[in-house]
């Protein structure tokens, strides 16, 4: 017991109970929640790509996480809630079932049709998984021809194409019909597309006719600095990456604490760190915001630099990084250490 105190590096922040199910440290019933159905259930997991969130409004955005969460509000979710609804709350489109939210997408013979519809452009035959969490999690093995980008846009626009159509159906007595919603449908894939990418060759007919032959560039990323500078005379520069087969956040704090126990070891000071993690930057010089987990050697760090007088550790790009990052992603698979001196001697 002596020796595992003996090994837990004082922090500088008032002591405080750690909820090891987060890694933030918080308790939250939601947290319990989430680490019990992993542990039971190791449900899968699917999150709203990257891509579609910086494309597609906001609004469809978060319309669709309440559709994976059930949370949108069909005639069923507004009788749970006591809201009195007519004809028994069926599906505004075929009544024929309650209008919950698996039968409105993608079970509804409305829904159903213009799936199909998908699936008959990728030439595929399929069964549809239970339900829209499950068919997302499967989504993606269901490409055969289209673009990629446009394939993970195809889900968002459809279905909110079918719920705006729906509350037409609703507020309006508006008559809807498949081939409607597949027009409006193919048009805002075409709308956030040509609002994403200003010099897109394609025209709406092109979306409409030919669709499964468009071919999305990739937008071209903003130039970043890739120059290296050195430190001022007199200074130290420590330029530190990591690499792992999994996260690679605890790496870099190993690196960035491997540096300073080489530099007290040397008697350098003086130092400026640098690394390419924007994550473990601000670990390093925030305190508030660390994983518990990561604590101890943090706690280490803070201690090396107050130290050693290290000036700044600093955030730079990977590609003013190129030698730090080499070394690091081969030393992944290594055995024996690799050091390399360039005319070093300790002060």
């Amino acid at each position: 017991m002596y020796g595992s105190i003996n090994r837990v590096i004082p922090s500088r922040e008032e002591d405080r109970l750690i909820w090891t199910g987060d890694v933030s440290g918080l308790f939250s019933v939601k947290g319990v929640l989430n680490l019990a159905e992993s542990k039971v259930y190791a449900i899968p997991t699917w999150s709203i790509p990257t891509r579609v969130r910086k494309i597609a409004p906001a609004k469809v955005i978060q319309f669709f996480w309440q559709l994976i969460k059930n949370r949108i509000a069909t005639r069923a979710n507004l009788m749970v809630r006591r809201v009195q609804i007519e004809n028994a709350g069926r599906c505004v489109f075929c009544g024929l079932e309650p209008e919950t939210t698996s039968h409105l997408m993608p079970f509804c013979p409305m829904s159903w049709k213009l799936l199909n519809l998908v699936m008959s452009r990728e030439g595929i035959t399929w069964c549809c998984p239970n339900g829209i969490p499950n068919l997302m999690l499967e989504w993606m093995d269901l490409r055969h021809k289209s673009d990629n980008l446009l394939w993970e846009m195809t889900p968002f626009s459809i279905f909110w194409s079918i719920w705006l159509e729906r509350n037409q159906v609703i507020f309006n007595n508006h008559p809807a019909s498949p081939e409607s919603i597949w027009d409006l449908h193919i048009s805002r894939i075409s709308a956030w597309v040509h609002g994403w990418w200003k010099e897109c060759p394609y025209s709406s007919y092109d979306f409409s006719h030919h669709f499964d032959a468009i071919r999305l560039k990739p937008q071209t990323p903003n130039l970043r600095s890739s120059v290296w500078n050195a430190p001022d005379r007199g200074f130290f520069k420590a330029n530190v990456d990591g690499s792992s087969m999994g996260n690679p956040g605890p790496t870099e704090v190993i690196a960035i604490l491997e540096v300073l126990q080489f530099c007290k070891e040397h008697g350098i000071r003086n130092l400026v760190i640098e690394s390419d993690s924007t994550l473990v930057v601000s670990w390093v010089n925030n305190s508030s915001n660390r994983p518990w987990k990561l604590r101890n050697e943090l706690n280490l760090i803070d201690n090396l630099c107050e130290e050693l007088a290290v000036v700044a550790v600093d955030h730079i790009f990977r590609e003013a990084n190129p030698i730090a990052d080499h070394l690091s992603k081969s030393g992944v698979e290594r055995l024996v250490p690799l050091n390399v001196f360039f005319g070093f001697t300790s002060p």
